[in-house]
């Protein structure tokens, strides 16, 4: 990009974004909702993207297991969306896959903590990229996968194979050739 280009993109991002930190790097769930509500009745936003959740301090209290915790934080999330008129957004990592797995795409309930990422979410998608180096050559290939859609007019499970563009630091889909490609 050129330096004009850069700067429209950044004062493009920076008008329709709100960036959201904790002072100290530990934000609470609570906390976050409490900055989401101010983000949607001062500035109007309608999406709340958790970008990951385990950087979030845990509450659970210690005798809650870790599946009742996060049913529990996403029905919060259910009710912040619904009360807020937005939609949220949690990324979430899978937790470490033995050997067996290890090659294999990722399904929503072996994201870390609980089978209720699959369960209670309305949308869910993983990632996966089959190899990310091959021989010491970096490898840009990933497969976005739709796991779940619960209402059918929000689509459906399928995939959709990426080529991460290095000249342009984007996804490009390689399943749709005709014009510029369907971009992620």
């Amino acid at each position: 990009m050129s330096p004009d280009e850069l700067k429209t993109a950044d004062e493009w991002i920076n008008a329709h974004y709100l960036w959201i930190s904790h002072s100290e790097q530990r934000p609470t769930l609570k906390w976050l909702l409490d900055m989401g509500e101010t983000a949607v009745i001062r500035h109007g936003a309608k999406v709340l993207q958790i970008d990951p959740w385990n950087r979030l301090e845990s509450t659970r209290p210690p005798r809650e297991s870790e599946t009742d915790y996060i049913g529990r934080c996403l029905a919060e999330l259910y009710v912040f969306a619904r009360d807020f008129d937005c939609h949220v957004q949690v990324l979430a990592h899978p937790a470490k896959m033995d050997s067996t797995r290890r090659n294999t795409p990722p399904y929503l309930e072996e994201i870390a903590g609980s089978k209720n990422w699959d369960n209670r979410s309305d949308q869910g998608f993983t990632v996966h990229r089959p190899k990310i180096f091959d021989g010491g050559q970096r490898k840009t290939e990933a497969i976005l996968y739709h796991r779940k859609a619960r209402f059918e007019e929000l689509g459906y499970p399928c995939k959709l194979t990426l080529n991460f563009d290095l000249s342009r630091d984007r996804y490009v889909s390689t399943d749709y050739t005709s014009g510029a490609g369907m971009q992620a």
